[in-house]
């Protein structure tokens, strides 16, 4: 406390000083370090922003490229690996998507977000011996009465290997002239319309297949993917929902 000398009142009046702080430079360089922080927040904030505008104006490279600016920064960042993989999907870019959505998944084993996207990518029939397991699986699991849908879903498939999409829609749009009642038609033709930047399209052949059979996890992840492309977050999750709650009952 310093004393001061009051000349009116000839008294002494007590002014408490406070104590210079001993660790002025650990404070600025921590305020300097939050400022930096901030910034580097808000600038993710902003790119992701417009990697997701530039995808749903149809512009994955562009979207790319935006993304490169953060992961550049942070190569661990889940939301831009994600979009990532949205993009090179959007691109037919399907083993740069997978190896992206991998990345994400070895980091973070039950992602839902990666394990959606994966869905997509199982059902195009694109990648993986797995996957061509799984495809035969489903297709030799069909009725007689609709195996001939079925030899023709698998040539849709097979189109969509050869990054054929155009072709598979067309095999598909045949397929269901003459078998209007054969859901994995429809959902394989959703999957072969998003694949041709038709997300509207999508949706339908989605929504119908889901019509025919409304327990299939599998087409209810699809869906949800197509809606969040057309910026419906709110349908989207609900039809993740949908798919988690029948793959908790089905115990897959």
């Amino acid at each position: 406390m310093i004393l001061l000398l009051s000349p009116a009142a000839g008294c002494a009046l007590g002014i408490v000083q406070s104590p210079i702080p001993t660790n002025i430079g650990e404070s600025l360089e921590s305020d300097d370090q939050s400022r930096i922080d901030d910034f580097q927040q808000r600038r993710e904030a902003n790119l992701m922003l417009a990697a997701r505008t530039q995808l749903q104006q149809h512009d994955p490279s562009a979207c790319r490229r935006t993304l490169e600016h953060i992961l550049k920064q942070a190569p661990d960042h889940r939301k831009a690996q994600l979009l990532l993989a949205a993009a090179h999907l959007a691109d037919n870019e399907l083993q740069a998507s997978e190896r992206v959505l991998d990345a994400v998944l070895t980091q973070w084993p039950n992602d839902s977000e990666a394990l959606r996207a994966k869905a997509l990518l199982l059902d195009s029939g694109a990648l993986t011996e797995e996957v061509d397991g799984r495809s035969v699986n489903a297709i030799s699991a069909e009725t007689p009465a609709s195996a001939k849908a079925a030899s023709s879903v698998r040539e849709a498939v097979s189109a969509l290997r050869r990054q054929q999409p155009a072709e598979a829609v067309q095999i598909l749009r045949a397929t269901i002239e003459q078998h209007p009642q054969h859901a994995q038609s429809y959902r394989t033709l959703g999957v072969a319309l998003y694949r041709m930047d038709d997300a509207h399209g999508a949706q339908g052949a989605l929504t119908q297949a889901l019509s025919l059979d409304n327990e299939d996890a599998l087409t209810y992840f699809l869906l949800g993917c197509v809606l969040e492309r057309l910026g419906n977050v709110a349908a989207a999750e609900e039809s993740y929902s949908q798919a988690e709650r029948i793959d908790s009952v089905s115990g897959r």
